[in-house]
């Protein structure tokens, strides 16, 4: 289905959004639940205030490292999907499979948890949810997507208003805090600190900046992609690694070292010794916003790369297919069918063992797709070039190769069901490819 005018790419998909939605669903994606719940486990690993800050901001440097390589490839190939479409342009079939498939998995993924993330929240408020958790997760899901079935534009305006709330929201306590708060908590006489704790630690700081490049995967869709992408980009790092690292100073600053890697939730601990029980009640409220926020992001980003695979005819044909409103609806309804399965069986445990892993693995790909299309195309013209070219790419190559290498020797069980997936998806390329071979003849 093809619609014809200015105001639509190939394939039905609309251009329709420009930089306020990229930073929306890249905030949208990136800050969620896990971040009022990270900050107590990282502390369990790494008990040092000043640590921990440099870790969330180390974390905020890598993706802005991996942000510059990124917004030249999505410059260059504006085609929704995300890195998927540079993985197999550079890759080839199988390595552009890989990437789309366990991209898609992780989002999909995330989308359930998320669901059931936010009902438990939601009993915070409402006790009597305590009984149907699942069933309201699985209603709330059906809702959100029912809203991003009607279109593009329906779905954009839901991400810019739960993600403008959910940040007023998140600065609104990191300012009440250090308000309140004269003085930043004593720091521990004797920290003990290992390699492994930090190598932890650090991983969950990259599941919890994952997320960061949303805006890509949106890249058809987006009015002037050129200059679009790359605002987009930048912005919703900055703004991410600015609001993580002033929230987690700011529990910090409210609790012992020994209380924030206590409590399963920091934010309502801290909230809650400052300004009594209703502290909960707020907390609850402003994690909610997070979840919706959150959900949202997930359910618009996990259909295109299921629209980008069947355009390549690495998914079912089917898979093309637009409605009115621009949206790729075969792919959503898969993707629904999906986490809502996951919500309804809690089979995500398993699933997201691999998160941190292949975070790290798309981003290693993508950096190497980079490097590849450097070297084919030479000077071919771009509307953005990476900057500090090839130094800085090759840090970004680096580090995030030292890091998978780190998170698979801490997470060797996640990197055996990471293999194993990967694994599964050669019998899968093959027949792929035999098909594409019959329907060629």
């Amino acid at each position: 289905m093809s619609r014809q005018g200015t105001d639509t790419a190939p394939m039905g998909l609309h251009r329709a959004v420009g930089v306020g939605f990229g930073v929306a669903v890249s905030v949208g994606a990136v800050v969620g639940v896990g971040m009022l719940r990270t900050p107590s486990l990282i502390a369990g690993h790494v008990p040092d205030v000043f640590l921990i800050a440099a870790l969330w901001v180390i974390g905020g440097m890598n993706a802005m490292l991996d942000a510059n390589v990124l917004a030249e490839l999505a410059v260059l190939t504006p085609r929704a999907g995300g890195p998927y479409i540079y993985a197999r342009r550079a890759l080839g079939d199988l390595g552009g499979l890989i990437v789309g498939w366990a991209d898609w998995l992780n989002i999909t993924s995330g989308v359930a948890v998320v669901s059931i993330g936010c009902i438990e929240f939601a009993t915070i408020l409402a006790p009597q949810l305590n009984a149907h958790v699942t069933v309201a997760a699985l209603l709330l899901q059906l809702a959100f997507y029912s809203i991003n079935l009607l279109g593009l534009r329906q779905g954009a305006w839901t991400q810019n208003i739960t993600s403008l709330i959910k940040m007023a929201f998140l600065f609104f306590v990191v300012v009440a805090i250090f308000m309140s708060v004269p003085h930043a908590t004593a720091k521990p006489a004797t920290v003990v600190l290992s390699f492994g704790g930090i190598v932890l630690g650090y991983q969950l700081v990259v599941g919890a900046y994952s997320g960061w490049n949303a805006p890509t995967y949106f890249a058809e869709e987006k009015t002037d992609p050129a200059r679009q992408l790359p605002r987009a980009l930048f912005t919703g790092v900055a703004l991410v690694a600015v609001l993580y690292v002033l929230f987690n100073l700011a529990l910090s600053r409210a609790l012992p070292l020994s209380a924030l890697g206590a409590t399963a939730l920091p934010a309502a601990a801290a909230m809650g010794s400052l300004f009594g029980s209703a502290a909960a009640s707020l907390v609850a409220a402003v994690a909610i916003l997070c979840a919706l926020s959150s959900l949202n992001a997930g359910m618009m980003m996990a259909p295109r790369i299921l629209f980008g695979l069947s355009r390549d005819k690495l998914f079912l044909g089917q898979g093309t297919r637009i409605n009115r409103g621009g949206t790729p609806y075969a792919t959503l309804l898969v993707t629904a069918a999906f986490s809502l399965g996951i919500a309804a069986t809690g089979t995500f445990e398993t699933v997201f063992l691999l998160v941190g892993i292949f975070t790290v693995l798309v981003n290693v790909l993508m950096t190497v797709s980079f490097f590849v299309l450097r070297f084919r195309a030479g000077a071919l013209e771009r509307g953005y070039r990476a900057r500090g070219y090839p130094w800085l790419p090759t840090v970004a190559l680096t580090l995030d190769s030292a890091l998978l290498l780190a998170f698979i020797a801490v997470n060797p069980r996640g990197a055996v069901y990471g293999a194993g997936l990967m694994l599964a998806l050669v019998p899968i390329w093959l027949l792929l490819k035999q098909r594409r071979r019959k329907a060629a003849r």
